[in-house]
């Protein structure tokens, strides 16, 4: 007979060792996504609020931008070109965007979704099927601000398509 010790002679080792694998694993990708966006929120600058109700960057940060920030204090933050890259009728369908993400309860969905990434940082299709969500999240609202301005297709996709190329 061989003799086994140690931690994996028995089952309750493997789990013990297993358990330990998904907690690091775990707490990495928890790391990983709240030092991103720490970094994101940092390199914004200073923020100083808008009469819209917005934040303005005062850094050149433009990618990502706009965007609604924040789970219990979400702010729609939007870039220093703001201004400059759309016209009056964009800006607003842009915040508008944002505002039905904010208005939906996304940020929520969104934290919920990053818990739900952690605890499966193994699964391989964790990553991809939280671009979908996002991405869904995206086409319903754009669906919600066409419904609400149905006349304004062409600026609004005009708006869409200044953002996507900025970044």
């Amino acid at each position: 007979a061989v003799n086994q010790t140690g931690p994996w002679a028995t089952a309750s080792g493997w789990t013990s060792l297993l358990a330990a694998l998904w907690a690091l694993g775990a707490g990495h990708a928890l790391l990983k996504a709240c030092l991103a966006q720490w970094r994101f929120e940092r390199q914004l600058g200073v923020l100083r609020q808008r009469e819209d109700g917005s934040w303005q960057a005062d850094a050149d940060a433009d990618a990502g931008l706009p965007a609604l920030v924040g789970v219990w204090r979400p702010r729609i933050i939007v870039g220093p070109g703001f201004d400059t890259r759309f016209d009056a009728q964009q800006r607003n369908l842009v915040l508008q965007h944002e505002r039905s993400h904010r208005d939906h309860g996304d940020q929520w969905v969104n934290a919920f979704v990053l818990v739900l990434r952690c605890v499966f940082w193994f699964h391989p299709l964790a990553a991809w099927s939280v671009r979908r969500l996002q991405r869904d999240q995206e086409l319903a609202c754009d669906a919600r601000v066409l419904r609400l301005h149905p006349a304004h297709r062409r600026s609004y996709a005009t708006a869409l398509l200044t953002a996507h190329l900025a970044h």
